[in-house]
């Protein structure tokens, strides 16, 4: 019997080095270890400062002065945030700051920012990580960080992507003051007349530009109403009508019957409009689950049933908000 339990734990042995042989085969960690008194950055900044999340109000978001340019930072950690410090360096051998804090670390799959009003000169910001093996890899075990950086809103460096092994990344660039106005407005006073915040809006925020064609080739926007009646379906109706003109533009009468479902599809132009849907006392619930329902270009725009006698909405077809605002809504609505 004992010569039975030996050989029973010679064999759980055997099963254990065959799983420690297929562990070095596929390799899920890295030999080189994080300090384990240092402590995880929760809730800080770059420098480690705490910050609020829920606090919308940042009372350190105040413009720069007038010969400096705002210089921000956002790194997202990989899932070895350990390994990373940084620093930022003016002419070459000034450091600006560094971080994170000593005996401190940042958090994996965590982003990080950072924010400072610059001179002008020449600068550089350096990255580091002491895996050697950069902030992104190919083995998802591992996770892939970025770091990108921004002066006035305008990108002067990244490391995103970037899937090589390096041990440093340096990324140079240069402060050189011509305002320190957030308006658009210069150092003599003249307006900037390129819109160029407002270029960043609509670089990332598109303006609807319809997904239908109209009989005179211009591009319209796809509006479908859908309508479930109760089982009095024959007192629902609706029309939408062009604001301006009041004219009709979709209609539908009492015609659907008892319980019953029915779409109306149309393109329609640019333009704002009114829908009103009348009923005696609607559509839901007391007689039935029926619905209203306005879809534009594919998205649900209203959604309800619940009513007396009648309900009406406006809503607004391709309308270009962007070209409303000056180059001070668009770089607040950038910040």
């Amino acid at each position: 019997y004992v010569d039975d339990e030996e050989k029973y734990v010679d064999d759980e042995e055997k099963y254990v080095d065959d799983e420690e042989k297929y562990d070095e085969d596929t390799p899920t960690t890295k030999e080189y270890v994080r300090d384990p008194n240092s402590v995880d950055l929760v809730d800080t900044d770059l420098m480690g400062e705490a910050i609020d999340r829920y606090d919308q109000y940042d009372r350190r978001e105040a413009a720069c002065t007038e010969n400096k340019l705002e210089f921000r930072v956002s790194f997202t950690t990989d899932r070895y945030a350990y390994e990373n410090r940084w620093a930022l360096i003016k002419n070459g051998d000034q450091t600006i700051a560094t971080g994170p804090p000593d005996e401190t670390n940042y958090v994996d799959d965590s982003v990080y920012t950072g924010r400072w009003c610059l001179s002008p000169g020449e600068y550089k910001f350096q990255i580091f990580d002491r895996g050697l093996d950069g902030i992104c890899s190919a083995n998802p075990l591992f996770g892939c960080g970025k770091l990108e950086l921004f002066l006035n809103g305008q990108d002067v460096g990244n490391v995103v992507d970037d899937t090589s092994n390096w041990d440093m990344k340096e990324l140079p660039f240069t402060v050189s003051v011509t305002s320190g106005r957030i308006d658009g407005v210069g150092n003599n006073g003249i307006v900037n007349q390129d819109r160029s915040w407002c270029k960043k809006v609509r670089s990332v925020m598109e303006v609807p530009q319809g997904t239908c064609v109209l009989p005179d080739g211009r591009r319209g926007h796809r509006v479908r109403v859908t309508t479930k009646v109760d089982k009095y379906g024959m007192e629902t109706s609706w029309a939408i009508t062009e604001k301006t003109s009041n004219a009709v533009k979709m209609k539908m009468g009492p015609i659907i019957p008892a319980n019953g479902q029915k779409s109306v599809e149309d393109c329609l132009p640019v333009g704002k409009y009114n829908i009103r849907f009348q009923d005696l006392d609607g559509v839901c619930c007391r007689h039935g689950q029926g619905f209203i329902k306005l879809i534009v270009n594919g998205m649900d725009l209203l959604d309800g049933g619940a009513f007396v006698k009648s309900i009406d909405h406006d809503f607004q077809l391709g309308f270009d908000w962007i070209s409303s605002m000056s180059e001070r809504d668009c770089e607040w609505w950038w910040a």
